[in-house]
């Protein structure tokens, strides 16, 4: 349980750092509030999807080989 708990942080923080970095020079910035919001909603539901939707995918695919 602490390597999600692990595994769900680190990808949390990279995968916000990745599209704030994005954003950014993108120039879609309105507010830091919108900024900081949407970052935060993006690296959450990422972190979600890798910690456990796609071990589930990949065990899946393994198993038919």
């Amino acid at each position: 349980m602490k390597q999600k708990w692990k595994n769900f942080t680190i990808s949390f923080f990279i995968n916000g750092l990745i599209y704030g970095l994005l954003m950014y020079f993108v120039g879609s910035i309105n507010s830091l509030e919108q900024f900081l919001f949407s970052v935060s909603f993006f690296g959450l539901f990422m972190a979600f999807f890798n910690t456990f939707v796609l071990p589930s995918l990949n065990k899946n695919k393994t198993d038919k080989q």
